[in-house]
């Protein structure tokens, strides 16, 4: 178990929840079940459920994400990680963020004994190598990133927007964006930013999928 800090969006204080972090994912981590803050007696968290739509039928539908996270979406500047190989940037972002909470903790000396456990031991020394500053710069975006897949429409576009220029190694949030863009008849632009998921990560077999799917339904 591990104590995580969330803040009350009504009050400002901070409500700690302990966490199994052994129950949590990575890429579809959802926000903790709403509590109740004992300051004010309103809910520090206040999870929706929601579907984002994907073109065609190799995009991948996730549903009954519950990712309304309370964490301000900053925008930091971007996490550039020039000493990280592009595989170790996409492995360190599938890392769920309330982990990476956890590590932060023990930086500052409040994990106590702590295991780190659901990421590998390789996984782990790869966030050992990031500065205070990295660790925290990939926390807001992870959080910003998990709050885009859990909406859909003007907010995810601006959310996944953010989200591919501050990680602008990442693939995957372009080929969301595209995914947006699409459904909102943006055809142009989805299949500008799919273009460049695929110049971003040119192995990815999902985005190239994706993108031949996009030409065809364009003609």
């Amino acid at each position: 178990m591990a104590i995580i800090e969330k803040t009350c969006p009504n009050c400002g204080n901070q409500v700690k929840v302990e966490v199994d972090i052994l129950s949590a994912t990575q890429r579809d981590f959802a926000a903790m079940d709403a509590l109740e803050c004992p300051h004010c007696a309103n809910q520090a968290s206040k999870p929706s459920s929601s579907k984002r739509s994907f073109l065609g039928s190799l995009f991948k539908k996730k549903n009954d994400l519950s990712a309304e996270v309370t964490k301000e979406t900053v925008s930091p500047e971007a996490l550039l990680l020039d000493d990280y190989s592009d595989e170790d940037k996409r492995y360190l972002f599938k890392i769920n963020p309330m982990w990476l909470e956890v590590e932060k903790n023990k930086r500052n000396g409040q994990g106590g004994n702590i295991v780190s456990v659901g990421v590998s031991e390789e996984g782990q020394e790869l966030v050992k190598r990031l500065s205070d500053e990295q660790l925290d710069k990939l926390i807001k975006i992870r959080y910003m990133m998990i709050e885009a897949d859990g909406t859909s429409g003007e907010k995810a576009i601006e959310l996944y927007e953010k989200v591919s220029k501050l990680a602008p190694w990442d693939e995957v949030s372009l080929q969301s964006l595209g995914v947006e863009y699409y459904n909102a008849g943006r055809h142009k632009d989805a299949l500008q930013v799919l273009n460049e998921a695929l110049k971003r990560n040119p192995q990815s077999e999902e985005v190239r999928s994706n993108l031949n799917i996009l030409k065809s339904r364009l003609g």
